[in-house]
């Protein structure tokens, strides 16, 4: 039997100016980036980038009552290899929460985040937004 071996790309930790510039660079690029990826407040997170810089997350310096930390502005401009931004995440921190929209369920739901919370879209007509937790004990009863 052939395995295959899937080799996880390496993530810097950035300083909080170099990731902004790169989200408001893909956000003025691209109009999925620009619905997908939040204006955040950096200095609140870790801010991490591949060694490509073609992928990259932020992550909650702070916890929420769960005891997890905030999974944002995960990007990937290769399409298909996003799953190792999360990958990545969840080896530095095992209790992750994000908020997404519901056509992003299938791809976090492939890394065990579970719906906590669906909301309706703002925007009629637009997606749900679904509040997602890695942890298995936030699963809905």
């Amino acid at each position: 039997m052939i395995h295959a071996q899937v080799r996880l790309k390496v993530f810097n930790q950035v300083s909080t100016d170099d990731f902004e510039q790169l989200i408001n660079a893909l956000r003025q690029s691209d109009s999925r980036y620009q619905s997908n990826l939040s204006q955040l407040d950096c200095s609140q997170y870790n801010c991490f980038i591949s060694e490509t810089a073609d992928s990259g997350y932020a992550l909650s310096k702070k916890q929420n009552n769960h005891g997890e930390r905030e999974l944002a502005n995960v990007f990937s401009t290769v399409t298909g290899t996003g799953y190792h931004s999360v990958s990545d995440a969840l080896l530095k921190e095992k209790l992750l929460w994000l908020s997404c929209f519901s056509g992003l369920l299938k791809f976090y739901r492939k890394s065990g985040f579970i719906v906590t919370q669906t909301e309706p879209n703002w925007t009629v007509g637009g997606p749900d937004v679904l509040f997602m937790s890695s942890n298995p004990l936030r699963a809905p009863k």
